[in-house]
């Protein structure tokens, strides 16, 4: 979409005259991701795992979490009061002969451009090569 056709997006965004717009308006593109994440406060005690079985019931979940976060994943470092941000919906994709990043990322969220997001999120370092068998956790995202 031609970010400069005005009339398109104040037709997306509902707006009826698009001359009239107001401070502090929010105005969405097509295509433009909306979140849909809660935020868990880290108690005393916490680990990855222990918030993975909580929020998810699978344990196994803890990378997903350190990736969508951004917590490396050598050090597992969490702390009280820390926020981490959880997706009201994570799903899972397993991975196919011939999937790379950009064809899952490309099947999921119908643009290759969310690939290396979403490897960060698994912890995938090559974006080229995904192997057979691979579960990809994602975030579902409402796209507008």
């Amino acid at each position: 979409m031609d970010p400069y056709n005005y009339k398109k997006i104040a037709s997306f965004n509902g707006i009826e005259s698009p001359d009239v717009i107001y401070p502090g308006q929010k105005i969405n593109f097509p295509g433009q991701i909306v979140k849909r994440d809660y935020i868990y406060t880290v108690s005393l005690g916490d680990n990855l795992w222990q918030i993975a079985k909580k929020v998810y019931n699978n344990p196994l979940m803890w990378k997903f979490l350190a990736g969508y976060n951004s917590v490396d994943l050598e050090s597992r470092i969490i702390w009280p009061g820390m926020k981490l941000r959880i997706p009201y919906n994570t799903s899972k994709y397993v991975a196919q002969e011939g999937d790379d990043m950009f064809k899952i990322a490309a099947k999921l969220y119908n643009s290759p451009l969310f690939a290396a997001r979403l490897a960060g999120y698994n912890n995938i370092d090559y974006l080229y090569y995904v192997a057979p068998g691979t579960v990809i956790y994602y975030p579902e995202f409402e796209i507008r």
